[in-house]
């Protein structure tokens, strides 16, 4: 019996064992890039050129590290061992094994590589090369040095430039003496003639000489005397509302009243009506003036005023009006950067607002960078504190921030964030492919970080195929890696690709034919597009055999807090979150998907609570946002109890009458209710809102049914945003263009999945479940109705696969989709304690954790 030596993926790989790593590429450049990124010894170092399998071409290089340690192995992109004089992948065993005498009969050169795309090499030891011969040194030059002298040193180079830091009391003092604290008695006459008041002109007159200097008669009471100079307020407001300004009272700071001044006052002050940072602190003693039944309409005045100000370019004049009286720092600080005032803005986010991420953004708008960065690195924003470094053409510093952030998310599992820093802001591809490698390998988000890990092998796309699917391999994940190869053809139709993965589907084919299992079938009509006939011959040879639904049961179960009534739950790469509520407030369990958990708590009355959504931002799962019909939540950090925890919260500036919302990269995108029109509304992650635009739907204000309560969910898909009302699935520009896609029954739950470029929705509707999918802005194939009338209470998830779940009250399926249109098969069944309110997959390959509203939850295996 001839048996052939080869190569099998082995999980363990222990950094001691590194003995060499392979490097890619056909010149010393090349070679040399990669081999400076790993900070060993140069001199320590050899290598040998390993040719192509089928050539003498060069195809890399093999660097032997001598017994020298690498410093950073993670960035060793190919690693090999050393088993004798024979180097192979450190994640990979010989198969068959083994034994030292065979392999000393065996290997007979004096060093050899089994490659898994080049195949096995033998080398003698005069090919060794030392790293030093690929660098040519230029001649000496005959300069004689012996009488040089020392020149003068070079001027340091600058490091940073900063603005003379302005105290912010003083900030607006040239203003303040130009308007002045003059008594009205000397500017205008004493007593006009109450006849002369029949012009403008003179009702102005006779309401500033008679009335505004607010000198009440003393047979009035202090207040009545109050009410009647409030009321002369509101006149001056309609006839000179610069002057009333002067006069006017704060309505909503938080800072007044603060003590009362000595012997109180029946007569309103003249203040300065322009902003001032100074003025904000509050502290010092003022009169107490109840405004309670002129409260709505001088607010009403104020806000008009503030308008009128804005709309004249006086932006500090409005931001008076806002912060001053009232009390409102959102505006006055978003007034501020419309009319430039970015210092000040950003004053106003830091001392008042206590929002340094707004602040910093003010300051780098502002183009105060150096003062903005400071406050990015407090706030572990690295990446965009390297962001502003290199606009200061400071290189060195940015690659520090950016290495600064990777370091973080890789704390956070966040393999493909980090990926995307090294590939874009470092431009370093031999680092981000072994990070997206890396994710792969620990089934992070597998799909995604297969397909980005190809997009940087182009020069060698078919032998990095190869050596993914030969060493580098998780175990269950065959399915992510032919949906990977699957798109892979289309955007790299060359024949050598399509037959990579064509060879690649039939063994894995093959080796689940005879587990009998035939569901990897279909994936070959992908790799023969021009075959007409396979669809039919695997159709004809899985439809002899007869469906089977496996009744599944719980594999493991943990008991939550039972008083407490759970409603929903989120999966991040790391951990699971589940909101709930009791009669005490609102409640957040963080749980490791191992054996801890935590809870946390908002207090307050949940009495008439509804429904909570929780949303999260793609590739930054460092923030959570709870959206519900409950107060704002001030954010909560669980970093102390879970390294990897984010925070939580439910923002006070979200807009009233939520609809919608969803979280991408840079914003948040808010649909609501306007007096019954739907309204588009981004934010930034600051909360600092952009123009609202309101929807239309064939040129319409479109007007929203009437709500279940639940926030939506909504799901961005190449620039729009989907969602639903009533029988509509309605997609979204960003310009609030609507288009609708109706359905004959009434939505109640949507939930969505991405792959590649197609967007799959499954509905649930009043008479079941459908799946609907979109490419290319269409609709691209799409179900009927795969189960019975839905409730309310039906939980979506979807899983690798193509497989979604779906539960009911307390029946739990899992459905196999295929075809076009699409077919569902129903899998895998169980029937449920309790109402299900979470369906979550885990870690482990076709595994799933299900949570019900007493607080069980439940880890199922499912059928492969």
């Amino acid at each position: 019996m001839k048996l052939t030596l080869g190569l099998q993926y082995h999980d363990a790989a222990p950094a001691d064992t590194i003995a060499a790593a392979f490097v890619y590429g056909r010149h010393a450049g090349e070679w040399l890039d990669t081999i400076s990124r790993w900070q060993l010894p140069m001199e320590q170092l050899t290598a040998l050129p390993v040719p192509q399998r089928d050539s003498a071409a060069t195809a890399g290089l093999l660097v032997l590290f001598n017994n020298a340690a690498p410093p950073f192995p993670e960035l060793l992109q190919y690693p090999y061992q050393q088993l004798d004089n024979l180097f192979i992948p450190v994640n990979a065993v010989l198969t068959p094994a083994l034994t030292n005498s065979e392999r000393k009969r065996l290997l007979i050169w004096d060093k050899q590589i089994l490659h898994p795309v080049l195949g096995f090499t033998g080398f003698h030891h005069d090919q060794l090369i030392p790293l030093s011969s690929l660098l040519t040194l230029p001649t000496p030059l005959s300069t004689d040095w012996e009488h040089a002298r020392m020149g003068t040193f070079p001027a340091p180079s600058l490091q940073r430039i900063l603005l003379e830091a302005v105290a912010t009391d003083t900030i607006f003092l040239d203003l303040q003496q130009e308007i002045g604290h003059q008594p009205l008695e000397d500017i205008l006459p004493a007593q006009p003639s109450p006849q002369g008041a029949s012009t403008l002109l003179g009702k102005l007159f006779y309401l500033l000489t008679t009335i505004i200097p607010f000198s009440i008669t003393r047979s009035l009471s202090p207040d009545d005397q109050r009410r009647k100079a409030l009321q002369r307020l509101c006149d001056l407001f309609d006839i000179d509302p610069i002057k009333a300004l002067e006069y006017a009272i704060p309505l909503d700071s938080p800072y007044a009243p603060r003590g009362m001044s000595v012997g109180g006052g029946t007569s309103l002050q003249r203040n300065n009506a322009d902003f001032a940072l100074g003025k904000l602190g509050g502290g010092g003693p003022v009169s107490y003036w109840n405004a309670a039944e002129y409260h709505q309409s001088l607010r009403e005045k104020y806000e008009n005023a503030a308008r009128q100000a804005i709309a004249a370019g006086n932006y500090r004049k409005a931001a008076y009006i806002y912060a001053h009286l009232l009390g409102d720092f959102h505006k006055a600080a978003n007034t501020l950067e419309k009319g430039g005032y970015y210092r000040e803005a950003a004053a106003l986010y830091l001392d008042h607002l206590k929002n340094e991420q707004a602040a910093a953004v003010a300051l780098e708008k502002g183009g105060f960078l150096e003062e903005a960065i400071d406050i990015y690195i407090r706030l572990e924003a690295h990446e965009k504190a390297g962001d502003l470094y290199v606009q200061l053409h400071q290189h060195d510093q940015a690659m520090l921030e950016y290495q600064c952030m990777i370091d973080i998310t890789l704390k956070h599992g966040n393999y493909q964030f980090a990926a995307r820093i090294a590939r874009e802001k470092m431009k370093d591809n031999a680092m981000a492919s072994q990070l997206l490698l890396t994710s792969w390998e620990k089934k992070i988000d597998p799909q995604q970080s297969l397909k980005q890990y190809f997009d940087l092998q182009t020069d060698h796309l078919q032998q990095a195929i190869q050596t993914v699917y030969r060493h580098h391999m998780p175990a269950g994940h065959e399915t992510d890696l032919l949906i990977v190869l699957k798109d892979l053809t289309v955007q790299h139709p060359e024949a050598a690709i399509r037959d990579t993965g064509l060879d690649i589907t039939y063994e894995i084919v093959h080796r689940r034919l005879q587990r009998h299992d035939d569901s990897f079938l279909a994936y070959l009509r992908y790799f023969i597009p021009d075959d007409k006939l396979i669809s039919g011959d695997i159709h004809h040879y899985t439809g002899e055999k007869p469906a089977t639904v496996a009744d599944i049961r719980p594999i493991h179960a943990l008991q939550f807090a039972k008083d407490v009534k759970w409603l929903c739950g989120l999966r991040l790469p790391h951990q699971m979150f589940f909101v709930g509520f009791n009669e005490t407030g609102i409640y957040v369990l963080n749980f490791d998907m191992e054996k801890k958990w935590y809870y946390y708590q908002w207090k307050m009355n949940t009495l008439h609570l509804q429904p909570v959504t929780m949303i999260f931002r793609p590739n930054r799962v460092n923030r959570v946002l709870l959206l519900g019909n409950f107060p704002s939540l001030p954010a909560r950090g669980l970093r102390d109890e879970t390294e990897n925890a984010p925070r939580i919260e439910m923002p006070s500036w979200l807009p009233p009458n939520l609809f919608g919302a969803c979280m991408t990269e840079e914003s948040v995108i808010t649909l609501y209710s306007a007096s019954g029109v739907l309204v588009f509304k981004d934010y930034n992650l600051s909360g600092i809102a952009g123009d609202p635009k309101e929807c239309r739907l064939d040129g319409k204000p479109f007007s929203l049914q009437p709500l279940y309560g639940k926030v939506q969910e909504v799901f961005c898909h190449q620039d729009f945003y989907y969602f639903f009302n009533g029988s509509d699935i309605l997609r979204c520009k960003r310009d609030g263009q609507l288009e609708a896609f109706s359905i004959d029954a009434e939505i109640r739950h949507m939930n969505a999945t991405m792959v590649v470029d197609i967007l799959q929705l499954a509905i649930v509707t009043t008479q079941g479940v459908m799946i609907m999918q979109f490419e290319g802005g269409v609709i691209s194939a799409r179900s009927g109705y795969i189960t019975e009338p839905a409730t309310r209470d039906a939980v979506l998830s979807w899983l690798p696969g193509n497989r979604l779940v779906i539960s009911d009250r307390l029946q739990m399926t899992v459905y196999k989709l295929s075809g076009s249109p699409i077919t569902a098969t129903s899998v895998a069944q169980c029937t449920t304690a309790a109402t299900v309110r979470a369906i979550l997959p885990m870690p482990q390959p076709n595994s799933i954790g299900t949570l019900n509203e007493e607080g069980l939850f439940s880890i199922f295996d499912l059928p492969a």
